[in-house]
């Protein structure tokens, strides 16, 4: 099987466990689930294959989409108080 190949049906994989991935979420998830499963095989002497690296994927990309969902609530609130400060303090 071609690599081109390889990493669609990987993503196939993945998306069968969490819904849609965009190129760039695979993009900027697949190196890390890769040196993940990698290291786990590694360590432990397994011979994890394509499906396993796909649930390792999904798992980054939902923790990833976690990250940027945090991170983005906190600087929404950080506005707000910034917001609220700034209102609290004006006579």
């Amino acid at each position: 099987m071609e690599v081109n190949q390889i990493t669609e049906s990987i993503k196939k994989y993945a998306e069968q466990e969490l819904g849609a991935i965009t190129e760039i979420e695979f993009q900027t998830a697949y190196t890390y689930a890769k040196r993940k499963l990698d290291e786990i095989n590694r360590r432990y002497g397994t011979s994890h294959g394509e499906k396993y690296l796909a649930l390792l994927l999904a798992e980054t990309i939902q923790a990833n989409r976690l990250s940027r969902y945090c991170n983005d609530m906190y600087d929404l609130n950080k506005g707000r108080s910034r917001h609220h400060q700034e209102t609290a303090s004006t006579p």
